[in-house]
């Protein structure tokens, strides 16, 4: 799931085998984890009705209906829209753990502050792109783009643009994805030279930077990386690809 929230296609093979029903493992709990994973694969890549098959084999299991992987299944199944598709699709799930039972019952508000209690920013993200207002889902936007979690943000990107949002957050590049503490692009080139030896103002005379601004995002890179010193910071750049 990792793989395909980052939209490496690698994650073709992990999952396309289990779009089959027969290749569903016994356990009921895993069975369902599996679902709930190809379902959001599935809308993660815009083909949602492929996932069809294989939810409705796992979704009348037995097992309790408030158990994690039975409430993940059916959030999935409303997130994508198969719960008016599928018999027994939209249970009550009234004693299931608190944010999927909020987010199943259409409360994104409440459903997205218990992810971000529990510290969980994706989830936490996908509840608010249920908003129908622009400030929730740019914050999605914001929040999946700092993970990494490409197809996510790009639908995140969407639901903003049919909620009438003009200017749109700039896609962060590889450079920046690959950067530790979502260091920016600037930052990274400022962290570059710091660790090359160069004081604020060498730093600024390179990259055309006043030294005040260059001393601004010195501090923010400290700050980022949790470190208290310039010579840390430097040791920490080394590893930058």
């Amino acid at each position: 799931m990792l793989l395909a929230r980052r939209g490496d296609p690698a994650a073709q093979d992990w999952l396309a085998p289990m779009l089959d029903p027969a290749a569903l493992p016994r356990s009921r709990h895993f069975a369902r984890g599996i679902a709930a994973a190809v379902a959001e694969w599935c809308w993660l890549t815009g083909r949602v009705r492929d996932a069809r098959p294989v939810v409705s084999a796992t979704l009348n299991l037995p097992g309790p209906p408030g158990s994690p992987d039975y409430a993940e299944l059916h959030r999935w199944l409303r997130r994508t829209g198969l719960a008016t598709e599928i018999p027994g699709g939209q249970p009550s799930l009234t004693t299931a753990a608190l944010p999927w039972r909020l987010g199943v019952q259409g409360d994104w508000r409440a459903a997205a502050a218990s992810w971000e209690h529990l510290h969980v920013p994706y989830e936490q993200a996908l509840e608010l792109l249920d908003a129908d207002e622009p400030e929730p889902v740019l914050q999605a936007v914001t929040i999946l783009d700092r993970l990494g979690a490409r197809p996510a943000a790009e639908l995140a990107r969407g639901r903003a643009r049919e909620l009438g949002v003009g200017k749109l957050p700039r896609r962060p590049t590889d450079r920046a994805l690959a950067a530790p503490g979502g260091l920016t692009d600037r930052q990274i080139d400022v962290l570059t030279l710091l660790a090359n030896g160069l004081t604020n103002t060498e730093i600024g005379a390179q990259l055309y930077l006043s030294t005040r601004t260059v001393d601004h995002h010195v501090s923010a890179i400290l700050t980022k990386l949790g470190v208290s010193t310039r010579r840390d910071a430097a040791r920490i750049a080394k590893d930058l690809p």
